[in-house]
């Protein structure tokens, strides 16, 4: 039975994947030159329109026509299906790619390589019912194994095998 119970466990930790989280309130650094670029800047939000469609709204910044003079940026899209996803502003497009863990976005700027940034999610912007899914996703593959064989061990010793 004991060995059952471990094979399980290891075979759920086996075809565990990580999944996107794109949802969540994130803080832009000021890597970006807004003298130079259309820089994302102060909060971008990504919240739940529908099943299939997220609000992506970004604050911008960048001097003339970098920007086409736009502050701020809001459009709804298809919820990214990958760790990639472009708005196109204008002339430019700006790709964020989310980071494994979805704790941060580097954002690139097709205008040129000096207009990137990168962005944060803000901790306290998790929800109750994804809290343990992103600290669990946050952990590294060597954490996850750790704390795979911690609860094996606590498992096999509460059952009377170890």
């Amino acid at each position: 039975m004991q060995s059952y119970i471990v094979l399980v466990l290891l075979s759920s930790f086996i075809h565990c994947t990580q999944s996107q989280n794109w949802l969540g309130t994130y803080t832009a650094d000021s890597s970006c030159p807004p003298s130079l670029c259309c820089c994302v800047s102060g909060q971008v939000v990504v919240t739940t329109v529908s099943t299939n469609f997220v609000s992506f709204t970004t604050g911008l910044n960048g001097n003339g026509m970098n920007c086409a003079g736009a502050t701020s940026y809001t459009t709804n899209m298809s919820t990214p299906t990958s760790y990639v996803t472009s708005l196109t502003i204008s002339i430019i497009t700006l790709t964020f790619t989310l980071s494994s863990n979805s704790l941060t976005i580097n954002v690139t700027n097709s205008a040129s390589s000096a207009c990137q940034g990168m962005l944060t999610k803000n901790v306290t912007s998790i929800n109750s019912r994804s809290t343990a899914l992103n600290v669990i996703s946050s952990l590294s593959q060597a954490q996850v194994w750790l704390l795979f064989l911690m609860v094996s061990i606590r498992l096999m010793k509460s059952v009377g095998s170890i």
